[in-house]
């Protein structure tokens, strides 16, 4: 027969061994996770720092972001405007464009009373009208004095376009305008590609409503919900 010698029994790790034994697990682990995380935000971006991770953390959280550097202001009726108090003059078609104290980015004051001396033309739509009154008003202004009925008359635009604007914002700007008392003799509108393609893309996709301007979710990403 056989003899079979004792069975040795396994000893139970102390609880001081298995503290220790699950930390120094539970520090490995973080640190691989660490090391990923590390080398995937690399693998993204090349420029990536830490420092400048936590800095961007802090400004958001500050809202340095938000409010001192804001351009733009959310608007009750037109979605959005320029801020007056703090957009700075744009360089375009040789000249440094202001932005008016209704926050539309143009030389004139939006607000005019038909005259015998004037013709007021308003030009509504998104960046490519905005464009179209600065590099054609020399050319349209010319083409409108040439007109028998406004010989010798003044040709003032108003320019109610910002670039992404879209329908219905245009009607809105002439109606906003129109209740601050403003006259217009004739109205320019130019609908596009913001209409037809940008918005619609952006903000199905973003569950936003059609109508809504574009990139709305981005403007007021800052806005707190007090639901």
């Amino acid at each position: 027969m056989n003899s079979i010698g004792p069975l040795k029994v396994r000893q139970k790790l102390s609880w001081k061994k298995r503290c220790v034994f699950g930390t120094v697990l539970a520090g490995i682990v973080v640190v691989a996770c660490e090391l990923i995380s590390w080398a995937g935000l690399h693998l993204a971006d090349a420029n990536f720092s830490m420092r400048k991770l936590r800095l961007l953390q802090q400004e958001i959280a500050e809202g340095v972001r938000v409010s001192d550097g804001a351009s733009e202001a959310l608007h009750p009726y037109l979605g959005w405007i320029h801020n007056p108090q703090l957009a700075r003059p744009e360089k375009y078609s040789g000249g440094d464009i202001p932005v008016n104290w209704l926050g539309f980015r143009d030389d004139s004051e939006s607000v005019y009373h038909r005259s015998d001396d004037t013709y007021i033309v308003g030009i509504a739509g998104g960046s490519v009208a905005w464009g179209f009154s600065w590099e054609a008003q020399n050319v349209l202004r010319e083409k409108l004095s040439a007109h028998p009925a406004l010989k010798g008359r003044r040709i003032q635009f108003v320019r109610m376009a910002l670039p992404g604007y879209k329908q219905p914002q245009q009607l809105m700007a002439y109606n906003f305008l129109l209740t601050l008392g403003a006259e217009f003799d004739a109205i320019v509108n130019m609908d596009g590609y913001n209409e037809t393609v940008l918005t619609i893309r952006e903000n199905a996709e973003l569950n936003t409503a059609i109508s809504y301007p574009r990139a709305w979710h981005a403007r007021v990403v800052s806005v707190s919900d007090p639901r």
